[in-house]
């Protein structure tokens, strides 16, 4: 199952110490208290590429012998560089370093772990339920949850019909008087970008942004957009898969035919593999509105017993795609899920027995069902 993790944390050194300590190693397997704390590869790394990594996908400030860092991490993130991070931290305390870096899931699943460095030395804590009430309200953690929720809905912002979907009231816009409007339009005209002030536009800033730049983009330069789609796509399996993942979805159609149904497949594996995000809906529904011929196709490729163990209520919802779009992708594969579900769930149902939800696997037991019979019914088929 996905979760998120909240990653936040200041270290401050000696300034003299400070370059000696980036030209460093952070070194996992030189510690052995790590109990939970991210995942278990203890390769080590240059600090300086730890500290590239972690400004690439969180918030990192640097200056006057401290440096300060606070984000958001998807599950595989957080397994890849959480003690990686915490080791660039740890190795300061023989210069004289001394500060803490907190790791707290806030959603998808309770946990967290506090690293403290001192000049004596440095340690891992596991976070009690005092201490991870204490971290879930800190304001560092109140900010990450702001962002978040920014970020969401500013990509909401241009689809009311999603915000509707998922239950969420999105801010009312005031109507603008005859006066205002001739102005706005006045000034996009003159604000009319060029093919190069567009292209830069597509590297950098917010994802709503950058989709709106390829899209005006594809106007004036239907190759050079294509090329950026095609970067867009690429950056989907790199780690800071959120933004990628927005400017992706808005993108879809505009990648080049040949290349669209690779990334119709990433979005429903991202679908399945990170389904606490908040970005999963609005993927579905991009899955649903998709024009590419094969979506259909793809979608129910990814309905498998892999999928359905690791996260049945996505599975559900790419269920509920193809019944959006009439549409049944692979017609054997359903009806089997129709016919046997109690198969379909074979590898789920340990997951539900070891958490005492025996009653939740019997509601899906029959809700997964029903959900490809109204797939078959959808695209004209008997059930």
């Amino acid at each position: 199952m996905g979760y998120d993790v909240a990653v936040y944390g200041s270290l401050s050194l000696p300034k003299k110490a400070m370059a000696e300590w980036r030209a460093g190693t952070a070194d996992p397997g030189a510690h052995d208290d790590w109990g939970h704390l991210g995942g278990t590869d203890p390769t080590p790394h240059p600090i300086a590429s730890a500290l590239e990594r972690m400004g690439a996908l969180a918030e990192l400030s640097e200056g006057d012998g401290k440096v300060t860092v606070e984000g958001l991490l998807s599950k595989d993130p957080y397994i890849d560089h959480a003690r990686v991070w915490a080791a660039a931290f740890r190795a300061a305390a023989p210069l004289g370093g001394k500060g803490s870096l907190t790791f707290i899931a806030i959603e998808g699943a309770r946990f967290g772990h506090r690293v403290e460095v001192t000049p004596k030395g440095s340690h891992v804590a596991e976070l009690d339920e005092a201490g991870l009430g204490a971290a879930d309200k800190s304001p560092e953690v109140a900010r990450i949850k702001v962002k978040m929720d920014a970020l969401l809905m500013e990509a909401l912002a241009d689809d009311p019909a999603l915000a509707e979907m998922m239950g969420i009231t999105l801010p009312s816009k005031k109507k603008a008087s005859k006066k205002t409007a001739t102005k706005k339009k006045t000034a996009k005209k003159k604000a009319a970008r060029s093919r190069d002030e567009l292209i830069a536009a597509t590297r950098e800033g917010k994802s709503k942004d950058r989709s709106k730049a390829l899209t005006e983009l594809a106007a004036l330069d239907p190759r050079a957009t294509e090329s950026i789609a095609l970067e867009w796509l690429q950056e989907l399996d790199n780690d800071n898969w959120r933004e990628a993942a927005m400017r992706t979805m808005n993108a879809i159609d505009l990648l080049p035919e040949i290349v669209q149904p690779e990334g119709i497949a990433i979005l429903c594996r991202e679908a399945l593999r990170r389904g606490s995000t908040g970005v999963d809906d609005q993927i579905f529904h991009v899955l649903s509105r998709c024009a590419h011929p094969d979506t259909a196709t793809i979608v129910a490729s990814h309905i498998t017993h892999e999928a359905i163990a690791e996260s049945v209520g996505q599975t559900s919802d790419l269920l509920k795609v193809l019944a959006n779009r009439g549409e049944v992708g692979d017609e054997a594969k359903i009806r089997s899920l129709v016919d046997d579900p109690e198969g379909w769930l074979a590898l789920a149902k340990p997951w539900f027995l070891e958490r005492g939800a025996e009653a939740s696997y019997a509601q899906w037991l029959e809700l997964l069902p029903s959900k490809a019979r109204k797939v078959l019914e959808a695209a004209g088929l008997e059930a």
